[in-house]
């Protein structure tokens, strides 16, 4: 059914069915042999994403959210090197671009795909453990339930009403500090929380899609910028790791400026685009964004 809530009378069976579908996903991904260990490994990731997002928007009613968030993001934790690496591969041949005599950042390639080749070659054995991970994950999803002490029987909106307005909260905070002090450790926290909230968007778009995917297509635009200025942003300090590793000679055959004024003009440009973009993303108060949705839901009901 993918990656959405169906049914807006019953939010729990929409909480293990979204679960068990991700989860079965990442596991025939995770053990594909016709699919690239890097890829393999990017999908994972991807998945175990998408149910801590799940798990956030249930987070104010499902009492096992702490538990399983933490076996999620430990599990994507174990991969991220791999993930990491083969990320700044890319991003260095996206910096290189147009730069004149590229070339001769060849050595600083070479150690960088070096690093890349060494991670790929611990991603099956990753990829097993992750595997075993993941069957235990899917069995427990198979019995997970909302608490109902509440009354959520009779609104179940209520079921998500929490993770939602916590989740967009956080994300405008994060947003005015990112906009305050744009370190890449803050635009870094104020990227996590946009892609959280565009999950959010994206499970309950079926309440009124023609409202909501404009939003959602907007959110997932802001993801993309920030998470292109995290690429480069680590990819600077990788540059800079790397050349301290060198000798003089060869550091002094490079051409680090160049490159360093190539990344920081792709920022600065990325940057600007995220500040206009998420001021129309988190324009809404909390509260005025939940009884939106609320209403939304209770249409969803109706008809």
């Amino acid at each position: 059914m993918g990656y959405r809530l169906d049914d807006p009378d019953d939010p729990e069976a929409d909480l293990r069915r979204a679960a068990a579908e991700q989860l079965d996903q990442a596991l025939g991904e995770a053990t594909d042999a016709d699919l690239a260990a890097g890829r393999r490994v990017h999908q994972v990731r991807k998945r175990c994403k998408k149910v801590r997002g799940l798990l956030r928007l249930f987070r104010g009613s499902f009492d096992a959210y702490g538990d399983e968030n933490r076996r999620l993001r430990d599990l994507a934790r174990s991969l991220s090197a791999i993930r990491d690496a083969d990320v700044r591969v890319q991003t260095l041949d996206e910096a290189l671009e147009g730069v004149d005599d590229a070339g001769r950042m060849g050595e600083l390639r070479a150690r960088m795909q070096a690093k890349r080749e060494s991670a790929l070659s611990e991603a099956e054995d990753r990829l097993e453990r992750a595997a075993t991970e993941l069957r235990r994950a899917r069995e427990e999803a198979r019995s997970w339930s909302l608490d109902r002490s509440d009354g959520d029987e009779r609104d179940p909106f209520a079921a998500v009403h929490d993770g939602l307005v916590r989740t967009y909260r956080r994300g405008r905070a994060a947003m005015a500090a990112a906009i305050d002090e744009p370190t890449p450790e803050r635009l870094h926290e104020w990227r996590k929380r946009v892609k959280y909230h565009w999950y959010h968007l994206r499970l309950l778009e079926p309440a009124w899609p023609e409202a909501l995917a404009p939003q959602r297509k907007a959110a997932d635009a802001l993801g993309s910028l920030l998470g292109d200025d995290h690429d480069f942003a680590v990819l600077r300090r990788a540059i800079g790791d790397e050349l301290d590793a060198l000798d003089d000679v060869t550091r002094a055959a490079m051409l680090p400026d160049a490159v360093y004024r190539r990344i920081d003009d792709h920022r600065v440009e990325l940057q600007a685009r995220a500040r206009r973009l998420g001021r129309l993303v988190f324009a809404e108060r909390p509260r005025n964004l939940a009884e939106r949705l609320a209403g939304y839901w209770s249409a969803w009901r109706a008809s």
